[in-house]
């Protein structure tokens, strides 16, 4: 009853809906949307246990990340998004990682530039210390991060370093 009222609504010209809806077919235009891709996701744990087994490990107050810088024929650049039993229950978890994916995915660029040009595959998992935190503390801690392994992958410069704040 409800959705016929609001589709009746909106077709008399009573509610206005936006034009420019996430979704829809007209904003999809592949160079200027920003988007995080399943295949850029790191998947499986034997995945994720190399990355621990043979990474680095960057410390923060919020997040920490470990990376796995490889040489080889292909370039790509995978993250994960991991938080523990001890970030609170699933919801709280869920919403943790939803963060550090929003956060990453904001962020990305930095390092994109640097895997394209040479022949590296960079493995990122980013884990979250606590399940309270915001939004805008677990984007300036991951560009930290993000900064760091630029210079660590790009020490001549090839990267443009961005530092936008939130």
């Amino acid at each position: 009853m409800a959705v016929k009222c609001l589709s009746a609504a909106v077709q008399k010209g009573v509610i206005a809906l936006p034009q420019v809806m996430h979704g829809h077919p007209s904003n999809r235009n592949s160079t200027s949307r920003n988007t995080l891709p399943k295949s850029s996701i790191l998947r499986g744990r034997g995945a994720f246990n190399r990355v621990f087994k043979h990474g680095n490990r960057l410390s923060g107050s919020i997040v920490d990340t470990r990376f796995l810088i490889s040489e080889g024929a292909e370039s790509h650049l995978l993250a994960g998004f991991a938080a523990g039993r001890r970030s609170g229950n699933a919801p709280s978890r869920n919403r943790a990682k939803r963060l550090m994916r929003e956060a990453y995915r904001m962020q990305r660029h930095e390092l994109t530039s640097c895997i394209i040009s040479g022949s590296r595959s960079l493995h990122l998992v980013f884990m979250m210390k606590s399940s309270d935190a915001d939004f805008r503390p677990v984007y300036a801690e991951i560009g930290n991060h993000l900064a760091r392994i630029t210079t660590l992958m790009c020490p001549s410069g090839d990267a443009s370093e961005t530092g936008s704040a939130l």
